[in-house]
């Protein structure tokens, strides 16, 4: 229930159009930082929060040009 509700808020701030339009950011991942986060928690249950909050810290560096490939695995 409570993964389920996560997931959806994570939906919900898609939808509404992420980092680029609710921060002016871009991620620097693909997936995106929320779909990693979707991912994880679908793989891993709610400890996966902790790979997606990890994730999200290393996101948005200014200075990095491309896009890095970024999938969760063990």
């Amino acid at each position: 229930m409570l993964k389920r509700s996560i997931i959806q808020l994570i939906e919900k701030y898609q939808n509404r159009g992420g980092g680029k339009v609710l921060f002016g950011i871009d991620c620097n991942y693909s997936p995106s930082c929320s779909e990693y986060m979707k991912i994880c928690i679908n793989e891993y249950g709610l400890l996966g929060i902790y790979k997606g909050i990890s994730r999200i810290l290393r996101c948005n560096n200014s200075d990095l040009v491309d896009t890095i490939i970024d999938e969760p695995i063990n």
